[in-house]
């Protein structure tokens, strides 16, 4: 199968496509950057930003184009089924209600860095990207980011608009028993936000036990 039959399988199809996604034992970056570049040239390709592509998808009202989100997004929070990353930051306190503010940078925790924080630029568009302190999959990002709430809303926040937060915990499903193992790995700082929060003294469920 040629690069340019992989690329137009119907899954792919109108998704962010990186020069990454192609490089195996048998063909290099530098081979498959000429090869994707040379597709662009003869129409049957676009490119989004240095390194992106897509395979517009046909639509009555002309070809699709990628949205800045889907790229971020397949790029350090998530490809199919595999999770590593989540919005944090202002992003995360807009998403729970703790904020009215919506934040011009999209905010990220992700697997997919190296460094405590910084500011990425795809395209046009910026976004601020965080390294985990714990690897994020499945079955904690939730938890994660729920724990995060904690890291970046201030403690009268917090108090205020409580009932915000037991709305995200329920909405999520969480449970208390996998809260309190994962909560045991986040710094100190947010295990005593949490703690002086009392943010499940009048929720429906019994106080959970912080150890």
């Amino acid at each position: 199968m040629t690069l340019l039959q992989m690329i137009n399988k119907p899954e792919l199809i109108d998704k962010p496509l990186f020069i990454e996604d192609f490089v195996n034992g048998e063909v290099n970056y530098n081979s498959v950057k000429t090869l994707l570049s040379r597709y662009v040239k003869a129409g049957d390709l676009k490119r989004y930003a240095q390194g992106i592509y897509y395979v517009p998808k046909k639509t009555i009202l002309g070809e699709s184009t990628l949205s800045f989100e889907s790229v971020f997004e397949r790029k350090y929070i998530a490809d199919n089924e595999k999770i590593f990353g989540y919005y944090s930051g202002m992003s995360l306190l807009n998403l729970v209600g703790l904020s009215s503010q919506v934040p011009n940078i999209p905010e990220i925790t992700t697997n997919n860095e190296a460094t405590r924080k910084r500011k990425v630029k795809i395209g046009k568009r910026s976004l601020i990207v965080r390294k985990s302190s714990i690897e994020i999959n499945s079955d904690n990002v939730l938890y994660l980011q729920f724990l995060d709430i904690f890291r970046y809303a201030d403690v009268e926040t917090i108090k205020e608009k409580k009932d915000r937060i037991i709305v995200f915990f329920d909405r999520q499903d969480l449970s208390f028993e996998k809260l309190s193992e994962i909560e045991r790995k986040v710094s100190m700082r947010i295990r005593k936000a949490l703690r002086d929060s009392d943010i499940f003294d009048k929720h429906t469920t019994p106080l959970i036990k912080l150890k």
